[in-house]
């Protein structure tokens, strides 16, 4: 799921669906795909089984056919759980590992100065309008806010909540967590 304005866009295995109309059919290229973002007009799917960010060009009459995001191979998804755009792409495994794609190459991202490493990270948050990258650390039930060169700015610990989804909002300085049907922030 991701939200653009006043318009939520939906990857489901029947399509990927705006505002609950079908938007974009299936394609046999997509094996399993982890997660949706929409980023200047453009469709992307995170796709686990197949190594590769899936995107769909936004045109003045819908959408392009399916192409390949990544251009250069031997890139492992398997663990994989989250990805965040801002113009580059942001990757995040389960170990904690975070790679950055910009045009569709890998570019170096080393974490910098976080003292206690990641355990089992579940989600990551960043955009064009924000300055830092959040990561939703549930293995430590923390937040941790990266600037987007990778160095350690602060962490928030959380309560035990089950969660594995995090947006931020640095206008008005609050992060916000899903989980279940409650919104904390």
């Amino acid at each position: 799921v991701d939200f653009v304005k006043e318009e939520f866009f939906v990857f489901s295995p029947s399509g990927i669906f705006k505002n609950n109309k079908l938007l974009i059919k299936p394609s046999e290229k997509w094996a399993k795909i982890r997660g949706l973002k929409i980023f200047a007009g453009n469709i992307y799917l995170l796709d686990t089984g197949a190594s590769q960010i899936w995107k769909y060009q936004g045109t003045d009459f819908g959408f392009a056919e399916i192409s390949p995001y990544l251009k250069a191979g031997g890139v492992d998804f398997t663990y994989v759980t989250s990805f965040a755009i801002d113009g580059s792409i942001y990757v995040l495994s389960s170990s904690g590992n975070i790679v950055r794609f910009t045009g569709g190459l890998s570019e170096e991202f080393k974490t910098i100065g976080l003292e206690v490493p990641f355990k089992n990270p579940t989600s990551i948050f960043t955009s064009d309008e924000t300055k830092n990258i959040y990561v939703l650390d549930s293995g430590n039930s923390r937040v941790v806010i990266l600037d987007k060169s990778g160095n350690y700015v602060a962490q928030y610990v959380l309560p035990k909540i089950d969660t594995n989804l995090i947006l931020a909002d640095e206008s008005v300085k609050k992060v916000f967590l899903l989980s279940g049907s409650k919104v904390f922030s």
